[in-house]
């Protein structure tokens, strides 16, 4: 015997037991099928379902599956990173190596791995970034509501991975992406060129960058030789200081969206 409400199954029941089947729990996809009131359970369980799956199928890749940043996503981030091949000293004062790996807080003092005290390679500082964006991937996982592109997702990411998960959750450019204005993407990351309260020519090619990649799906060619020095990529963020806040540019009425305290710059 089915689930029975006063001797029938109807809409209501249905709805309640089945209405969401395929749903997030903080953003309920609720399953459109209509029944006939009649007590067939069986056939209006199997409606049901048949119509659950064809909304599963059709629902957005950012809530069906996670995506994950690609390797072209990790070099062009890395083309803006800079790399250092030894341990330094960021300007911070935290001991980092590769494309801005933290290695710990404070600066270098002879007690760090062996492997970072003998250098490592571009190949060994890229998989490490892959690493550092995971935050970023996680982000934008979680909060893009529509369905993306690979360059898409990667630009994203490395926008995330530059301004920090707050201050994207707060974001005019989510919730303008969220609302299917994917043209409004390139645009809305031109905002967030900002640090120390002026404009830095860096975060403006960065930004514009990720214009291209998200709009048209180009990576540029990104500069990532393993020797070259941080203060030499071609996009290398070289004058904005690590401890700075990127902030967006303010709207007319004089209000703007800023991330966290204590948000990399670089």
């Amino acid at each position: 015997m089915g689930p029975v409400v006063d001797g029938k199954v109807g809409n209501e029941t249905w709805k309640q037991t089945l209405g969401y089947l395929v749903s997030d729990p903080d953003e309920p996809i609720p399953v459109t099928a209509e029944f006939d009131g009649g007590t067939d359970w069986a056939q209006d369980l199997r409606r049901t379902l048949t119509t659950a799956l064809t909304q599963l199928a059709h629902m957005p890749a950012a809530v069906t599956a996670e995506q994950s940043l690609s390797d072209a996503g990790v070099r062009f981030i890395a083309g803006f990173e800079g790399f250092r091949s030894r341990l330094y000293n960021d300007p911070g004062g935290h001991c980092m190596i590769g494309y801005g790996h933290l290695v710990h807080h404070g600066r270098c003092n002879g007690n760090e791995p062996n492997e970072f005290k003998q250098g490592i390679s571009q190949e060994r500082g890229l998989e490490l970034l892959g690493l550092d964006a995971d935050v970023a991937e996680r982000a934008v996982n979680q909060r893009a509501r529509v369905v993306l592109s690979q360059s898409q997702f990667d630009a994203l990411v490395s926008f995330v991975f530059n301004v920090g998960t707050g201050a994207f959750g707060g974001s005019t450019l989510l919730r303008r992406l969220n609302g299917g204005e994917y043209d409004a993407v390139p645009s809305e990351l031109m905002r967030w060129v900002n640090s120390g309260g002026a404009q830095q020519p860096g975060l403006v090619r960065r930004r514009r960058a990720e214009g291209v990649l998200f709009s048209q799906g180009s990576y540029w060619d990104v500069d990532v030789r393993a020797d070259a020095d941080i203060s030499e990529g071609p996009y290398a963020i070289v004058d904005v200081p690590a401890d700075a806040d990127i902030s967006e540019v303010e709207r007319n009425d004089g209000s703007a969206e800023k991330p966290g305290a204590g948000q990399s710059s670089t």
